[in-house]
Order: structure tokens, then C-alpha cells, then sequence
């Protein structure tokens, strides 16, 4: 699914960054200067809540998608 929206978006001509997991979004540091985050509710470690709750917590305000595939 990353690597499928990743094309999607290239071929839009927009710029993102692409991370394995939420943990790795969060150590980069680059979720900050983020203005969208798109994740998957299901994820290995912390879910997409959680995430998204990690991201408020350091004052986040960004558009995201928490997404559902089965």
C-alpha cells in the first residue's frame, strides 16, 4: 500500500517522505513540518490511534488519514 501511494503521489508531482512504521515516522522528526499523515488504523507495534494520539501530544495539528484494509 506505501509504495502504491507513493506512486500515486509522484506521479501527482507532490512531495512526501514514506516511513516502515510509526515508530520511524515519530524518531525522524520530520512529522513536524508535515501538513498530511496518512496511516494504516492496523500496525505492527502502536496503532494508527495511537500514533495519531502521538501526534497531538506534541502538538501536531495535521490532516490525517487513518485508513482500514483488511
Amino acid at each position: 500500500m506505501r509504495e502504491a501511494l507513493g506512486r500515486l503521489l509522484d506521479a501527482a508531482g507532490l512531495e512526501y517522505a514514506a516511513y516502515a512504521s510509526a515508530e520511524a515516522l515519530l524518531a525522524s522528526g520530520a512529522v513536524e513540518g508535515a501538513g498530511c499523515v496518512v496511516s494504516d488504523l492496523k500496525l505492527p507495534a502502536i496503532s494508527g490511534l495511537d500514533l495519531l494520539a502521538a501526534l497531538q501530544a506534541r502538538g501536531g495539528r495535521h490532516c490525517i488519514n487513518l485508513d482500514q484494509r483488511a
